[in-house]
């Protein structure tokens, strides 16, 4: 399978995607789930257009097919969710005053770097755990929780105990409706629609924003 068939596979068909990566890499798997995870929560120009809840969605219907162990996904997913925080929060960090000043948006759209930076405001450490659950903030934040100088070790604390929750309600959650024979024989349309309305969101936002 090429790399633009996998990437293909992974947003139209991503059951079918998870058992074929399955049936050719066994355990390696996991570790793939977790990269997933580290590219979504942690590098802020790739982890909005990854799908993060509907694959671990997904994920947890798989376990309900055998396919994959839960807790092996629960695991595997927080780590690489947990590691994505870390290298943002230490990026943001390095990159500190930098990352607000450049306001040519060159590298990094300003104005959702301003609503995650007023969401952090806003909620203080909680906004840590928080932001988790929020896509496109959850990859923004640790940026900001690192330019704002938020103490290192309550980040991760934050960042592993809410992506460890986070991660076992979305895998256990498809893990319950994955054995209903509806969501089962419709997950790669499950998948789509969730990114579709995710995706008429962001442009729905940048529409209002040239119009006003």
């Amino acid at each position: 399978m090429s790399g633009a068939n996998i990437f293909l596979e992974l947003f139209t068909n991503v059951d079918a995607f998870l058992t074929h990566m399955h049936q050719l890499y066994g355990f390696w798997l996991y570790i793939i789930l977790g990269l997933i995870f580290f590219l979504e929560s942690g590098v802020f120009f790739t982890g909005p257009f990854l799908p993060g809840d509907s694959l671990l969605f997904v994920a947890g219907a798989s376990c309900a097919a055998g396919v994959l162990d839960p807790w092996v996904v629960v695991i595997a997913c927080c780590i690489g969710a947990g590691i994505g925080n870390t290298f943002g929060f230490v990026c943001g960090a390095w990159a500190g005053e930098k990352l607000f000043a450049d306001k040519s948006g060159k590298w990094i759209n300003q104005d959702n770097l301003n609503k995650a930076q007023t969401f952090f405001n806003l909620h203080g450490g909680n906004a840590v755990a928080l932001a988790r659950f929020i896509p496109l903030i959850r990859s923004l934040m640790p940026l900001v929780a690192g330019a704002s100088k938020m103490n290192f070790t309550l980040f991760n604390i934050y960042s592993y105990a809410s992506a460890l929750v986070w991660c076992s309600i979305m895998t256990f959650l498809g893990y319950w409706l994955g054995h209903i024979p509806f969501v089962k024989n419709n997950l790669s349309w499950i998948v789509i629609g969730s990114i579709t309305l995710v995706m008429f969101g962001l442009v729905s936002s940048v529409i209002y924003k040239k119009k006003h």
